[in-house]
């Protein structure tokens, strides 16, 4: 932080003075001077001023984002929770937090000792490093109470209260306090593990740049107070929260083009967002029931086979 708010006020200072050099241009006498310098300069300020302020954009909102304080909050840990915690985190966190595996990547298998550079394993590790973190008690998260992993996880902010760079962008603000709190149970209940690398983010002042320019787009809403799952029924809202959020391991989903489906075989129009890399998929909300050319070509090829054994 010390060091982006140092290049935030170089940056400032330049803004400053290339600021007096157009006011010291447009008031000389020589008219060459008022035309190149004036223009030079005073495009120069422009320039800066913009940087500053998108810049200071970035850095308020990866420093300062203004989350609530951690709730006074103690998880039961009940072999209920922790078994619902295990399904969501083996779902989700795993794929950023997993162990690093030989390509470099997530190795999406256990421990979940983090260490693995998102930035740069998603191509822009030039803006600085997003190391996961270390979700055993053998991490950083083992000096966390229960209310300020409830924080991270509602807010997507550590300890400090600074901004987690990919939780940010990822749904689990829509999370229900009752899966949060499984989650929390659930990384409790972890054996400790150590992680040979320092964890965490140290975004630089490009990455703040852009971050206040928008270039990373909006992050989800966030849902301040109680968040509760719409209860389990057969309709779009739920299918909704099953499907981008916490999909119950009472129910085996396969994907088909877009259609998801339960194991009851009740299918639900509804979003689905790979959480394995952090990226977000294409929203989709095709039923395949709502696509009657498909059914004519299977229908078709089906009669195709019978005329051909038929012969």
């Amino acid at each position: 932080m010390i060091a982006n708010l140092l290049v935030l006020l170089l940056v400032i200072g330049l803004a400053v003075l290339f600021g007096w050099l157009c006011y010291r241009a447009i008031r000389a006498k020589r008219l060459w001077v008022k035309i190149v310098g004036g223009i030079g300069a005073g495009l120069l300020t422009l320039v800066f001023v913009a940087v500053a302020f998108m810049g200071g954009k970035g850095v308020a909102a990866a420093y300062f984002p203004g989350a609530p304080a951690a709730p006074n909050l103690t998880v039961a840990r009940t072999p209920e929770q922790i078994a619902r915690g295990e399904y969501l985190v083996n779902l989700s966190c795993i794929g950023c937090h997993s162990a690093v595996g030989s390509d470099g990547a997530p190795s999406l298998q256990h421990p979940l000792n983090g260490g693995t550079d998102m930035a740069a394993t998603e191509g822009f590790g030039f803006i600085g490093a997003m190391v996961a973190e270390n979700l055993t008690p053998g991490g950083k998260l083992a000096g966390y109470s229960d209310g300020e992993l409830f924080r991270a996880l509602r807010y997507s902010v550590d300890q400090q209260g600074h901004n987690l760079g990919f939780m940010s962008f990822l749904p689990y603000a829509q999370l229900s306090d009752q899966d949060t709190q499984a989650i929390i149970a659930y990384l409790r209940s972890l054996p400790p593990a150590k992680t040979a690398v320092d964890t965490g983010d140290r975004v630089n002042f490009v990455g703040a740049l852009m971050l206040g320019a928008g270039m990373f787009g909006p992050p989800p809403a966030r849902s301040p107070g109680v968040v509760t799952a719409p209860p389990a029924a057969t309709t779009a809202e739920y299918g909704k929260y099953v499907a981008t959020r916490a999909q119950p391991a009472t129910e085996r989903l396969d994907l088909d083009e877009g259609a998801i489906r339960t194991s009851d075989a009740h299918r639900y129009t509804a979003q689905r967002r790979c959480l394995h890399r952090g990226h977000a998929m294409d929203e989709r909300r095709k039923d395949d029931r709502q696509r009657p050319g498909r059914a004519v070509r299977v229908s078709q090829g089906a009669g195709a086979v019978r005329n051909h054994r038929s012969g």
